[in-house]
């Protein structure tokens, strides 16, 4: 009985020796047992037991894009109730095709269809996974124009030895075919190792005979697996389903080898614990682990243990990687010349909530709605909102409530404050407000925290006394305040006389929000994440990122700085229209600048966007709202990629959370694609180069 199967009757809790010996004689509670939901270690939920395995029917175009044909032909099956409906074998190299009509993901051009045919799969309650192989030693030279490759020569097939450089290319493909599932807003990957495909043919000695780092001991032949799941792991966020389907018995790989099966079948517990570390969504410290995460189709979230991300050289850094996390891996080659690559920053959202002329705060809150539901299938990171009083501009006074909103009709993006005035209100209240969220919704929800009252400067005095904050609170509090609050969100202590109710324990991740120094020094001192708002205090951006990184001391949260940047920005397919929609945005700060000399000149809705603002204001008032705004990213799609990309080099930045407040909302949707496309667009530039020893 092989190994998957043996796991699969565990999955499913039927006893190994009855199934084999008396199949048809399975208790009618054991048969029943299949129709209930099953809650896999990875989080992943399913509606049933029944998984439909991948089916090859090479029904699609020869460039690899989805056919109608086998788009109906899938979604004929998700409507078969199956839990899981997976795609057939479909390549991640263009040189991996084995089959005619075969399905790929090799290139951008084919995440069209692929979309398609996850939106339709999804749409049946069925959990969508896509499978990735390269056929190896069976690959097509019909098809593909080239010679089969192996990981060594192969007399059968023809097949010749891959290069280390090509074996480098392969993993780097297979992790961006899974970043393109994940974009396509498929729930996962399944990782093809069957006998005679590339992946599988490295784990089999008889088929590999290499002298390097990718051959010989069992180790170094599971080094291009574990360099593609470490690389996945890296790229995509943990609700991402990564699966990976071998055939060791009987095809080459030694019995007493089958320790190799311990190492994969224990990811999940690899990868809980690599959130636990230096991820600053992870809970705070070692009691941030959680079982019984629930099931979201993903996105990405990076270990930030490095500071560059995976890019064109991802093979030879994640097998460094790997190498560098389990002894039992001879370090890899060294001497080779390399190409740096710029850090591509997590981009996230910021909504404010605003409510445009004519229209209800309800209908700001849908329309929220509908928006992190976009930015998720682009692959945004997280949604946050913000706490504002006495700004009936914006529908987000009590931010707990829309994150539950948003976070119940999306399935996969963190939600959270960005943020939570904390002097506002009890660390308490707060604990068990977000701790309730997370019991929710584990695993996606963030608690950033701001010292300010979350109104104008004018008011602010008058808030305080509204809000019931004790005259005696200042801002001097916040440390002390926030140390309580992390006591009520982390696990119980001893003698702990006050315990929240659904908080203690879920180690809701915190964040420090600021547009000065103070918050930045303290979350540098503390090791927490930082977040800058760059579209209120753009002049202040640079000390205060220096400030922290400066002060900055390793916590079980973080090991090293992590730097995120809120930042206006405006994107349309040209500059002028960018411009345009970039007008409303102006009368709104036109409008804070004059609310300063008289309170009455507040603006209650955000306007339609003008052709020109020129006569909007004066002259002193059109310098003091330009200075605000000069960090604004606005324009075309080049003039935004230019743009951030210099941010990027400019700050190091590992995380942009982009405001994009335009008056029509199909603009403000247009405007967050643009930006995602901006953002992919910067993986793999080049920086510098270095020689690694």
């Amino acid at each position: 009985m092989s190994f998957f199967f043996r796991k699969m009757l565990k999955a499913v809790d039927l006893p190994s020796s009855n199934f084999l010996t008396k199949p048809l004689r399975c208790s009618i509670s054991r048969r029943a047992d299949l129709f209930a939901p099953l809650t896999l270690s990875s989080g992943v939920m399913m509606k049933n037991r029944f998984m439909l395995a991948p089916l090859t029917n090479c029904q699609s175009y020869e460039d690899g894009r989805l056919s109608e044909e086998e788009f109906r032909w899938r979604v004929m099956r998700a409507r078969g109730d199956f839990a899981v409906t997976m795609t057939g074998v479909t390549s991640a190299q263009a040189s991996g095709k084995g089959f005619a009509g075969q399905l790929g993901i090799y290139s951008d051009e084919h995440i069209e269809g692929l979309s398609r045919l996850a939106a339709a799969i999804r749409a049946e309650s069925s959990i969508a996974p896509i499978q990735l192989y390269h056929s190896g030693i069976w690959s097509v030279s019909a098809l593909t124009g080239t010679d089969p490759v192996g990981p060594s020569a192969h007399a059968k097939s023809g097949a010749r030895t891959l290069t280390e450089s090509e074996i480098e290319q392969v993993i780097a493909d297979f992790i961006t075919a899974a970043e393109r599932a994940e974009r396509a807003a498929f729930d996962g990957v399944e990782i093809h190792g069957g006998p005679g495909y590339l992946l599988g043919s490295f784990l089999r000695p008889v088929m590999n005979q290499r002298g390097d780092v990718y051959g010989g001991s069992l180790d170094n032949r599971a080094r291009i697996l574990r360099a593609i799941i470490a690389g996945i792991r890296e790229r995509c966020r943990p609700g991402f389903v990564l699966t990976l389907r071998l055939l060791p018995e009987g095809h080459g790989v030694k019995f007493g080898e089958m320790r190799l099966l311990d190492w994969f079948a224990d990811l999940p517990r690899l990868h809980a614990a690599r959130r636990r570390g230096p991820h600053p969504d992870n809970a705070q410290g070692a009691a941030g682990h959680r079982s019984g995460r629930r099931f979201r189709p993903c996105r990405p979230r990076r270990d930030h243990s490095s500071r560059f991300p995976l890019a064109t050289s991802a093979g030879r850094r994640i097998c460094a990687r790997v190498a560098a996390s389990d002894t039992r891996l001879s370090e890899p080659h060294s001497n080779h010349i390399r190409t740096r690559t710029m850090k591509t920053p997590v981009i996230s959202v910021f909504d404010l909530v605003a409510v445009r002329q004519e229209k209800t705060p309800s209908e700001a809150i849908a329309r929220s709605v509908e928006l992190a539901q976009h930015v998720e299938t682009l692959g945004y990171h997280r949604f946050w909102v913000p706490e504002h009083h006495n700004v009936a501009l914006f529908a987000s006074c009590a931010p707990a409530v829309p994150i539950g909103y948003i976070a119940g009709a999306t399935q996969s993006i963190r939600v959270g404050a960005g943020g939570v005035m904390l002097l506002n209100h009890a660390p308490l209240v707060i604990a068990e407000q977000f701790g309730t969220l997370e019991s929710i919704y584990p695993g996606r929800i963030d608690l950033g925290l701001g010292r300010a009252a979350g109104s104008s400067s004018a008011q602010e005095e008058m808030m305080k006394k509204v809000l019931r904050r004790d005259p005696k609170v200042t801002g001097d509090n916040f440390p002390e305040w926030l140390a309580e609050l992390q006591r009520y969100l982390g696990p119980a202590q001893e003698n702990q006389e006050v315990k929240s109710g659904p908080g203690q324990g879920t180690n809701v991740p915190v964040y420090l929000l600021s547009s000065s120094g103070y918050s930045a020094q303290l979350a540098g001192e503390l090791g927490l994440p930082f977040a800058f708002a760059a579209h209120i205090a753009s002049q202040n951006l640079e000390s205060s990122v220096n400030l922290y990184r400066q002060h900055f001391r390793p916590s079980e949260t973080l090991k090293q700085p992590y730097v995120m940047i809120a930042i206006s920005a405006f994107a349309a397919e040209t500059n002028e229209e960018a411009q345009k929609s970039f007008t409303s945005v102006q009368q709104l700060y036109l409008a804070a600048v004059r609310s300063r000399a008289d309170a009455n000149q507040t603006q209650d809705r955000l306007l339609p966007p003008v052709e020109s603002t020129d006569e909007l204001w004066s002259e002193s008032e059109k310098q003091t709202v330009e200075e605000r705004m000069h960090s604004a990213i606005v324009g075309g799609r080049k003039t935004v990629g230019t743009a951030i990309q210099s941010l990027v080099q400019q700050t190091g930045a590992d995380e942009l959370i982009f405001w994009s407040e335009t008056y029509s909302y199909p603009d403000r949707l247009r405007s967050y694609t643009i930006l995602a496309e901006a953002v992919e667009s910067l993986k793999g530039t080049a920086r510098s180069r270095f020689c690694c020893s």
